[in-house]
């Protein structure tokens, strides 16, 4: 099916563009905020425990110096905690932009009697917000980049090259091959108008959703279950990439056994710090390891042993295995906590590395096209006004 499209159709396709560029600001705005005051009530939370203060009092007498929304927020917090409601149960109802996993940590340093720890290493940030934010940047800058070309090809293809078609059909000469295959691409383009209905109705729409903040009005709940929902399959899809997957397999485990260490080096229950641990995973293959050493524990076998049904790294069987008491089990632990977060680290510098040439070559790759297709061209309509080609031979 064919699709001819006039210019006056093509420009409101191009403004059309101007939507995701909107997104992009409004997501730079609304995350910046959004991290702000998340970062902003951890470290009320943090200084109060570390200090050893009142929680309520410490976060009444901060809230003052904050925005009106952030300190409504903090009042009713407080309000909240006098009135016993637990910790997590009142920053899910104040702050329901902290993510899950953030919650999950909280509650379970709470009932493992190290939530200064917690809330120090939640202060300070992790790796995973720090790559995080990065991914963000590099898909805005994809964005840009992608729309960018898409506005110059189809102005390009719209109403420069039609202008090079009369001209050489005047002449009656052909057109060079790298035209022809930019006006083929426009031609694949332009003829399926279900490519067209996908990226508006499709792509822009997943964009907003994934790049946007979850928003923490109450009467948007319906918005918010839908944009976690539509951050479902980009999470399935970076788990079927091999160097992906590896990447978030380490950090998560980096995490866990961190937190799994520090449970047991304080005294807690091994099983309880495994069960909290897995809670905290983002992917859910992690969240079932964990679950299934969790249950091999409960049924009597030992953390190595356990840790070997769950399908754990051969190394961290071994590792795990070498702890012979609680001592040395939770240094064991915190070894693999380093061992897989500095993993996590080397493989997203190899990754972050080899990402950027790769997204050079492919643009470099699209404006060479572009720039053969206008001056092949023109090398051609000089080479058959005159006695002499372009490169100066008669």
């Amino acid at each position: 099916m064919r699709m001819d499209w006039d210019p006056i159709t093509a420009t409101l396709a191009a403004a059309l563009v101007a939507i995701p560029f909107i997104i992009v600001a409004a997501h730079v705005v609304f995350d910046w905020q959004r991290r702000r005051r998340v970062q902003t009530v951890i470290s009320l939370l943090e200084q109060a425990v570390r200090l050893s203060l009142p929680m309520p009092e410490m976060i009444r007498a901060s809230a003052a110096s904050e925005g009106t929304r952030t300190r409504k927020s903090l009042l009713r917090l407080a309000g909240e905690l006098e009135s016993g409601w637990p910790l997590v149960n009142g920053l899910m109802a104040e702050f329901p932009e902290i993510p899950e996993t953030t919650l999950t940590a909280i509650d379970a340093g709470a009932r493992h009697r190290q939530l200064d720890k917690v809330l120090a290493r939640l202060s300070r940030g992790s790796d995973a917000e720090y790559r995080a934010g990065h991914y963000a940047a590099y898909r805005i800058y994809l964005c840009f980049a992608v729309l960018g070309i898409f506005v110059a090809l189809a102005m390009l293809t719209l109403f420069v090259i039609p202008k090079f078609q009369a001209i050489f059909r005047d002449f009656r000469i052909p057109l060079p091959q790298s035209t022809l295959l930019l006006l083929e691409i426009e031609h694949f383009f332009m003829a399926q108008p279900v490519l067209t209905l996908i990226f508006f109705g499709i792509v822009i729409p997943w964009l907003a959703l994934d790049l946007l903040p979850l928003p923490s009005w109450r009467w948007l709940d319906w918005l918010r279950w839908l944009m976690v929902q539509a951050r479902k399959p980009p999470q399935i899809l970076s788990w079927l990439i091999p160097p992906w997957r590896q990447m978030q397999t380490d950090a998560g485990l980096g995490e866990a056994f961190w937190f799994i260490a520090t449970a047991v080096q304080n005294g807690g229950d091994l099983i309880a710090a495994v069960d909290d641990a897995g809670r905290m995973q983002t992917m859910q293959p992690l969240r079932l390891r964990f679950r299934d050493w969790r249950d091999a524990m409960l049924a009597g076998e030992s953390p190595a042993a356990a840790a070997l049904k769950a399908k754990f790294p051969p190394l961290d069987v071994g590792i795990i295995a070498s702890g012979k008491d609680q001592e040395a089990l939770g240094d064991a632990l915190a070894f693999l906590s380093r061992y897989h977060l500095g993993r996590s680290s080397r493989l997203y510098a190899i990754i972050e590395s080899l990402a950027i040439p790769a997204v050079t070559a492919v643009m470099g790759s699209i404006v060479l096209l572009v720039a053969l297709a206008l001056f092949q061209a023109l090398a051609a309509l000089m080479n058959s006004a005159g006695p002499y080609n372009y490169w100066g031979q008669p």
